[in-house]
């Protein structure tokens, strides 16, 4: 699964660009547990620091950095330094590569964790109702200006 020829994290973002969406998912996924397992085994974040600059490239959801971070931190031996703004290899984390493990983490998503945008506030939907009023009221009041009321 993990033998292309080219990695995601080793292409030009004008490469990136002229890719069909499906096949940029899913290579952004295949390098995405391929950053996870550099993680475990070598101790290596370069490829999960790479994949967080590339990902305004593979996806526009409001939240994918955090998701992906949080990816990392859960199924890599990574953590994110905050200071630094990058993905830092953690000595701490006690994981190993197994063929039980991989399966695991091909079946997680990253993805899965997006959180939804939330919706308007109730004071935003007040603001935007006296708006509306107000915009109304001005209307009704300006002499050069008739309501008609349809019935229907």
């Amino acid at each position: 699964m993990l033998c292309l020829t080219k990695q995601i994290e080793q292409m030009l973002p004008s490469e990136i660009a002229l890719l069909p969406r499906e096949k940029k998912h899913s290579l952004f996924h295949e390098s995405v547990i391929l950053a996870v397992r550099r993680s475990i085994c070598d101790g290596n974040s370069e490829t999960a620091n790479r994949l967080l600059r590339l990902l305004p490239l593979a996806t526009k959801k409001p939240g994918a950095k955090e998701a992906l971070i949080r990816h990392f931190e859960t199924w890599g031996k990574l953590y994110f330094n905050k200071t630094l703004g990058a993905l830092k290899y953690s000595k701490n984390v006690a994981r190993s590569w197994t063929n039980e493990y991989e399966a695991q983490v091909i079946v997680s998503s990253w993805e899965d964790s997006i959180e939804a945008a939330p919706g308007p506030s109730v004071f935003d939907a007040d603001k935007e109702f006296r708006k509306v009023l107000e915009r109304l009221k001005r209307v009704s009041e300006d002499p050069a200006k008739t309501i008609c009321m349809l019935h229907y």
